[in-house]
């Protein structure tokens, strides 16, 4: 496994956070021998606690090599006192959140591990450390285990989610090939027939919903791409952004639709994964556009600060279609929920993802008769990063 494979600066960013630093780590010098020689002790601690439980002992009897865990075990309670705390542990702690995943452990016994592991340190440092020095040796041995949990979860977590992620890769590109034959073939049947014919109509009405499903499968594989990176957190130009994803929908702006766009140029810039910020404004205003109706088609767009001690910065997307009932509100955020018949149901899904993975807010309000307001809170700075 290389640097690359784990998020290595985010382990690091919850070490600082932590506060593990050297100087930490050095109050443990004088007991690091002690601690290790308690490895095998620890293991036995451990494979007893867990053989009680029904589950976990399932698990621990389908080694073939009886004792194995324990010898696991006795190896990561030694690394934990004898590694230096560098990229290599960090490595050896995500390998092992990631073999929790392989012998289907569930997270909540992982938690479970890392408590018996704190009541096994606080028994040694109560004989065995000073009581002048116990306190600071027992708030350094909690960070690393915080530290060690936190690394281990994310592996965990990172690994559910990937396979979680190719299941829903391999349903799109399954559902993709049939689904440009099935189109292929109903456009050329139609062509082949009278119009204000049942088959016409059939061959029509096939080809719609082909077009719905490509657009679902496109949908789909956008949200498992924004689902799937980390976010990189830059300061990103909002007058670009949105002049970028207005000329995208270029296509799908009604004939007569006006778009107004006002935006405060005291706050040009604002902070996010620009990747994300196009999906969701993507999303955002093909809604906006999609809603709009022959009468009066009219959008909004403006940005202003509340008050210049503010962190965020508000954009209103204003679209004078009909607006949803208040009671529906909830309803639309929900994956595959749409009031439109070629509707996904996944736009508003993914800006909302977009929002939650960038610190931003996302509001819907409608104004009965008039239309509906998207309201966007962006930070205009980083409030809190992990880069």
């Amino acid at each position: 496994m290389q640097k690359s494979d784990i998020p290595y600066d985010k382990l690091v960013f919850f070490q600082e956070q932590l506060g593990l630093g050297s100087e930490q780590l050095k109050s443990l010098d004088p007991y690091r021998a002690t601690f290790i020689a308690k490895k095998d002790e620890f293991a036995d601690f451990l494979h007893e606690r867990f053989f009680r439980i029904s589950t976990t002992r399932m698990i621990l009897e389908r080694d073939e090599r009886r004792g194995l865990m324990k010898d696991v075990w006795a190896r990561w309670f030694e690394t934990l006192f004898k590694t230096p705390w560098d990229e290599s542990f960090f490595r050896y702690h995500w390998r092992s959140g990631l073999r929790h995943v392989e012998v289907n452990l569930d997270q909540s016994y992982l938690n479970l591990g890392y408590c018996l592991v704190r009541q096994f340190c606080d028994r040694i440092t109560s004989k065995e450390v000073p009581a002048a020095n116990r306190g600071n040796v027992t708030l350094t041995i909690n960070k690393m285990l915080d530290l060690c949990l936190l690394v281990e979860t994310n592996a965990y977590m990172a690994a559910i989610s990937y396979c979680d992620r190719e299941v829903m890769k391999g349903i799109s590109h399954q559902i993709r090939n049939p689904i440009t034959i099935i189109g292929g073939n109903a456009v050329r049947i139609q062509k082949r027939s009278s119009p204000n014919t049942d088959l016409y109509q059939a061959c029509e009405n096939i080809i719609l919903e082909s077009m719905r499903l490509e657009r679902l499968v496109k949908d789909i594989a956008a949200y498992l791409d924004m689902f799937q990176r980390e976010p990189k957190h830059t300061t990103v130009r909002l007058q670009d952004l949105i002049s970028a994803t207005l000329d995208k929908l270029a296509a799908a702006k009604p004939k007569d639709a006006r778009i107004s766009v006002v935006l405060d140029p005291s706050f040009p810039d604002v902070r996010g994964d620009a990747r994300d910020l196009e999906a969701m404004f993507y999303y955002l205003l093909e809604n906006s556009m999609e809603a709009l109706t022959a009468q009066n088609p009219y959008i909004e767009i403006k940005s202003y600060v509340k008050s210049f001690a503010s962190f965020f910065l508000e954009i209103e997307i204003f679209n004078s279609g009909q607006p949803p009932k208040a009671e529906d509100l909830d309803d639309l955020a929900a994956p595959f929920s749409s009031s439109k018949p070629a509707g996904t149901g996944l736009g508003l899904p993914i800006a909302g993802l977009a929002a939650k993975r960038n610190l931003a807010t996302l509001l819907l309000v409608p104004f009965p008769g008039q239309g509906t307001k998207t309201i966007v809170q962006l930070p205009l700075k980083v409030v809190m990063s992990d880069e």
